[in-house]
């Protein structure tokens, strides 16, 4: 379970220009998230790829997650985008996995290798 103080009180999702309020809500004025809903998809994320996951060959972190979590919801809110969040669905994983990989390199692509991604 994500503790609150592991994300450093979400500096990671606010300094993407989307507003959170511990209390209400995460928005960019077209959709909303409560901040346990964002930890909850943390939380799923790392079931899949953290130390323990069931893809765990990359050990990915909580700061990992966020930081690319948050890049995500960025193209989400972006209205350019066809990306939409989907409630922190499969797809949605996946898209934050596609991220890490294309930041951080993985175990069998190394940074700077060409990956193939979900749109």
């Amino acid at each position: 379970m994500v503790k609150r103080n592991q994300i450093n009180n979400c500096h990671i999702v606010t300094h993407r220009h989307i507003y959170i309020d511990y209390n209400r809500y995460i928005t960019n004025k077209q959709q909303i998230m409560t901040p346990d809903q964002l930890f909850n998809f943390y939380d799923y994320v790392y079931s899949f790829y953290g130390k323990d996951g069931i893809y765990p060959e990359n050990e990915r972190t909580i700061p990992q997650i966020a930081e690319a979590t948050g890049e995500y919801l960025e193209i989400c809110f972006n209205s350019d985008s066809h990306m939409t969040w989907g409630d922190g669905d499969s797809l949605d994983r996946e898209r934050v996995r596609d991220i890490m990989n294309k930041n951080l390199g993985d175990i069998d692509n190394p940074i700077g290798k060409k990956y193939t991604t979900i749109n």
